[in-house]
């Protein structure tokens, strides 16, 4: 996004779109973020354990530089030093130039991944600033085009590659009578919506459309394991952009549809993070942990 001129209509940042942002801001200030918004000493530590900074060593890379931008306007809307005397803290108002780099670093140098957090001192962390900031950028129609389309089409189908369950399930057959092929056992299946079963395996929904002997692979360790398993017709895609866009309403939509069946992992960080800090705590009536098996609901 180094590059990206933020010339479309919806980029542009009006007086109502300002205050709406500013807003979101002032509604998510707790505790947590107004810690990790005043405590940060610019030491730099974090610099090393950013992807982003050790591939492009800038200055716009290091994770404290892309938190300072959220702490100028939190300063304004939030400091009293900040109201009367903005050059001598730091402190900005959200206008255009601050909006458009309030998008290159919360979208377009961040990945949430969290490992600033794990090497800072302070405890500060750039996550939680990160998500803030695109909750903001969210709020006003600012999401990047792409990341955008595809929590549209997760709303809409179910799964953010826009896979039908018929495509689906054809798939998984293709890969069941391969497996059965593969072991020489005819017996083998790949279950869906199977009652009361122990485990409910769901996956990146590229694992269908891309990669989908990822699938074999998993139900060759279930079969080898004896685990009483099943996949979901209608829960088993366990992303949740929703989360990474900062959108909490969307998050809730879609974390909400893995309480028809739920699981005991996931392959990604982002697939247990949907789970545990969305399903659980958004959706409000789950509750899971490392290890625990939670039976299907079919």
């Amino acid at each position: 996004m180094a590059d990206l001129k933020f010339t479309d209509e919806r980029f542009q940042l009006t007086d109502e779109k300002a205050a709406l942002a500013l807003e979101v801001l002032r509604q998510r200030l707790n505790r947590q973020l107004e810690a990790s918004l005043e405590v940060c000493v610019r030491c730099g530590l974090c610099a090393d354990s950013c992807h982003y900074y050790v591939a492009n060593p800038k200055p716009e890379y290091v994770p404290a530089y892309r938190a300072e931008q959220l702490r100028k306007i939190y300063r304004k809307l939030s400091d009293p030093l900040s109201k009367v005397a903005p050059r001598w803290t730091g402190a900005v108002d959200l206008d255009q130039e601050m909006i458009e780099q309030l998008i290159q670093t919360a979208f377009g140098s961040c990945t949430m991944c969290g490992r600033c957090v794990i090497n800072c001192p302070m405890g500060v962390d750039n996550r939680l600033i990160a998500r803030t900031a695109r909750a903001m950028l969210t709020a006003i129609d600012m999401t990047p085009e792409g990341l955008k389309a595809t929590v549209n089409i997760h709303l809409e189908t179910g799964n953010n590659m826009g896979v039908s369950e018929e495509d689906y399930v054809e798939t998984v057959k293709w890969m069941e009578e391969e497996l059965q092929a593969e072991l020489d056992d005819p017996s083998i299946h790949i279950p869906f919506n199977k009652k009361r079963a122990h485990v409910v395996y769901t996956f990146n929904p590229r694992e269908v459309k891309y990669f989908p002997y990822l699938i074999q692979a998993a139900a060759k360790i279930f079969h080898a394991a004896g685990e009483d398993w099943t996949l979901s017709t209608e829960s088993w895609d366990a992303t949740n952009y929703g989360l990474f866009s900062g959108d909490d309403a969307a998050a809730r939509q879609i974390a909400a549809n893995l309480e028809r069946g739920l699981i005991i992992w996931g392959r990604t960080c982002w697939s247990w993070r949907n789970v545990d800090m969305v399903t659980a705590r958004s959706v409000g009536r789950l509750k899971t942990g490392w290890g625990m098996a939670i039976h299907s609901r079919f």
